[in-house]
């Protein structure tokens, strides 16, 4: 009788163990699961608001081209400043377009835009070799 009642007890034990390790499984899936939930829609705004910002230099790019003296472009895989309405070329650059950071390709496909020689000159002491 004793034997029975150890059995059943120790059968019990082991269900309720399990029962909690399971539980503890679970649980550990649903944080898991909220975390990539949590940086999915970090990165969504992220995103978005990369594109806006991207937007408004778009604009802020377009807008500045009407006042600029110089504006860089990318002349077959190399830069070159052109006056302010990239209609006449002062000269190439020596600077490669393969060789600039993501951020600034970006900006020099739009035209990137100089109102001064020094800031020109800045720009382009910072990327030559």
């Amino acid at each position: 009788m004793k034997s029975k009642i150890g059995i059943c007890f120790l059968t019990i034990v082991i269900i309720l163990l399990a029962l909690v390790t399971i539980e503890k499984i679970n649980t550990q899936r649903a944080a898991d699961n909220a975390a990539i939930i949590a940086q999915s829609k970090d990165k969504d705004k992220d995103a978005k608001y990369k594109e806006e910002k991207d937007k408004k230099e778009s604009l802020q790019t377009s807008n500045e081209a009407k006042n600029a003296r110089y504006c860089i472009i990318n002349d077959s895989g190399m830069l070159s400043v052109y006056n302010g309405a990239a209609s006449e070329k002062y000269f190439d650059t020596g600077v490669y377009f393969e060789e600039l950071p993501d951020e600034v390709k970006n900006k020099v496909i739009n035209g990137l835009y100089f109102f001064n020689e020094t800031d020109l000159y800045d720009f382009l002491e910072s990327y030559s070799s």
